[in-house]
C-alpha cells in the first residue's frame, strides 16, 4: 500500500479514495513511484524524501510546461513537499518502443521518432533554457569544471575500483587531466538535461513527453545528444547516427545557434564523458547493488563503446586512439573480459540466492544437484525497517545499504560471509559441480536479507565464471 500521506493528497485533490495503488518500479531512483487509481481516475503519486530534488523536479515540470514543453502535470503537491501527484502518462518508453520497432525491422519508424525527440531537445536546450532560471536547479546550476571531474572520479571510484584488470592505469591521470581541458573547450551556456535517454522519454497518445529532468542544469550541447544516441540497447549503424547527428545540427543552427565547426573535434569526448557516468552508475547499482538490470548493461555500454569509437579502425573519431591511448586500451581490455566471461559461462555453476523471512519458514533446500547449502541469519544486524524513514523501503533501496554499510558489525557479517561462500564457490567450480544454494533471512524478509543477498548475488557473478538465480520470496507482491 502507498503511503499514507500519499493517499490524504489524493483524497485531498480529488475528493474520493484510492481504489488501488500499484507500485512502479523505478530503476535507479531512491523515489517509490505509484500509480494510484478511483473511478475513472489515475495518476502517478511519488514520495521522495530528497526535498531539493522534489523542488527542483516540480519547479522545472511547472516551466517546462508553461513554455509548451510536453512534461508530467503536477497536480498536487503535499504540505511537507515530500510527495506530490503527477498526471499519468502510461508505461511505454521510447526504449520500449525502439525495441519493439527493432524486432519487426522498423528502422524508418525508430529514426522519425529520434528525430521528433532530438528536436525537442534542441528547443529544451536552447530556446527554454535561454530564458531558465537556473537557481531551479539541483544539486548545481552549472556542469563545468567542477562536474567533469565529479564524473571522472564517479567513473573511478564506483566502476574502475570494482573490477580487476591486467592494466597498468598510472597512465589514465594525465590523460584524464587532458580529457577536461578539451571538454572545457566548448560552450556551457545552454540547459543540459543530464539525463536524455530514451527510459526518459514517454511515448502518451502518439506524443513524446520528457520525465526525470530534475538534475538538469546549465552545460554544453553535446552531453545530451551523447546520452540519446550512444544508449547501450538501442542498435544504431554508424550512417544512422551520422544522419540523426546532422540532423541534430540543423535543429540547433536553425535556433541560432552554430557548433557544426566544432562538433567534430568534441562531440566524440562527450560521448567518452557519458560512457564513463553511465558505467559509474552501472558499477554501483549493478556490481555494488546487485540490481540485474545495470549489472546486464555493462557489456551493451562496453560494446558500444569498442565497436562504435575506441577502437583504431572507427570511423568516427580515427584519432582517439593516438590522443588518449591509456584510455583507449582501458575501454578495450574492459570489453574483452565481458567477452572472455560469455564464452567462459557456456558450461557452468548455477548459484542459487534467495532471500526470506523467518517467520515464514526457511525456504525447502532439498531436491536438486546440491540438496543443502547455507542459511545465514540477518537478524544479528540492527533492523533499518524499524526507523519509519525506510520502513517501506526493501534492501534494492540505496538508503538500506547505506545504513548497513555504515556499521561495522555489519561489514563484518559480511566479510565472513563472502570467506565461506568463497571458498564453497572455488572448490564446486573445481570440482565440477553445477548448483550451490545460498539462503539469507531476517525479520520480514524485505530489508537485510534481500540487501545481503543482492550484494552477494553481485559479487559472485562479477568474480567467478558462473550463474546467479536470485530471488526474493517476500517482495513478489511489492515488484
Amino acid at each position: 500500500m502507498a503511503p499514507l500521506e500519499l493517499l490524504a493528497l489524493f483524497q485531498e485533490r480529488f475528493n474520493c479514495r484510492v481504489e488501488s495503488a500499484l507500485p512502479i518500479k523505478e530503476h535507479a531512483s531512491s523515489r517509490r513511484i505509484y500509480r494510484l487509481k478511483a473511478k475513472d481516475i489515475s495518476v502517478v503519486g511519488v514520495v521522495n524524501r530528497d526535498l531539493k530534488e522534489n523542488l527542483a523536479f516540480i519547479n522545472l515540470a511547472k516551466f517546462f510546461a508553461s513554455r509548451g514543453v510536453r512534461v508530467p502535470e503536477i497536480l498536487a503537491v503535499s504540505h511537507s513537499q515530500l510527495s506530490y501527484l503527477q498526471s499519468d502518462l502510461g508505461d511505454v518508453t521510447l526504449l520500449d518502443k525502439v525495441l519493439e520497432l527493432q524486432k519487426s525491422g522498423s528502422k524508418d519508424e525508430i529514426i522519425e521518432l529520434y528525430r521528433r525527440a532530438l528536436s525537442d531537445l534542441a528547443r529544451i536546450q536552447i530556446e527554454v533554457g535561454g530564458v531558465l532560471d537556473y537557481s531551479l536547479c539541483y544539486p548545481s546550476q552549472k556542469y563545468g569544471e567542477e562536474g567533469i571531474r565529479w564524473d571522472i572520479n564517479y567513473f573511478k571510484e564506483s566502476f574502475l575500483s570494482r573490477v580487476e584488470l591486467d592494466q597498468d592505469l598510472s597512465h589514465l591521470e594525465e590523460e584524464f587531466e587532458k580529457l577536461i581541458s578539451v571538454l572545457l573547450e566548448v560552450g556551457h551556456t545552454f540547459f543540459m538535461y543530464r539525463d536524455f535517454q530514451a527510459r526518459n522519454i514517454m511515448v502518451h497518445d502518439n506524443n513524446l513527453y520528457y520525465i526525470d529532468f530534475d538534475r538538469g542544469r546549465r552545460g554544453a550541447l553535446y552531453y545530451d545528444l551523447a546520452t540519446l544516441l550512444y544508449q547501450g540497447r538501442v542498435s544504431f549503424t554508424v550512417n544512422d547516427r551520422l544522419e540523426l547527428e546532422s540532423y541534430y545540427l540543423k535543429q540547433v543552427e536553425s535556433r541560432g545557434v552554430s557548433i557544426a565547426a566544432q562538433f567534430e573535434d568534441h562531440y566524440i569526448y562527450y560521448v567518452l564523458l557519458q560512457l564513463m557516468h553511465r558505467l559509474a552508475a552501472y558499477g554501483r547499482l549493478g556490481i555494488g547493488l546487485g540490481m540485474p538490470y545495470f549489472l546486464e548493461s555493462i557489456p551493451f555500454a562496453l560494446s558500444k563503446a569498442v565497436e562504435s569509437f575506441i577502437t583504431k579502425n572507427s570511423t568516427l573519431c580515427p584519432a582517439l586512439h593516438e590522443r588518449f591511448p591509456s584510455l583507449n586500451q582501458l575501454f578495450i581490455n574492459l570489453y574483452n573480459r565481458e567477452q572472455k566471461k560469455k564464452l567462459v559461462k557456456a558450461k557452468i555453476l548455477e548459484v542459487k540466492i534467495k532471500s526470506f523471512a523467518f517467520k515464514n519458514g526457511i525456504p525447502d533446500m532439498r531436491g536438486g544437484e546440491s540438496n543443502g547449502g547455507f542459511v545465514f541469519d540477518c537478524r544479528i544486524i540492527d533492523n533499518p525497517g524499524r526507523d519509519p524513514n525506510m520502513a517501506l523501503l526493501t534492501g534494492r533501496d540505496i538508503d538500506i545499504g547505506d545504513f548497513l554499510e555504515g556499521k561495522s558489525e555489519y561489514q563484518s557479517f559480511k566479510s565472513h560471509i563472502i570467506s565461506l561462500v568463497d571458498a564453497a564457490v572455488e572448490k564446486h567450480l573445481a570440482r565440477g559441480f553445477v548448483e550451490l544454494v545460498i539462503l539469507f533471512g531476517c525479520t520480514g524478509g524485505r530489508h537485510r536479507s534481500v540487501y545481503t543477498a543482492e550484494t552477494v548475488a553481485r559479487y559472485l557473478a562479477f568474480k567467478y565464471p558462473l550463474k546467479v538465480n536470485l530471488e526474493h520470496r517476500e517482495l513478489i507482491d511489492i515488484f
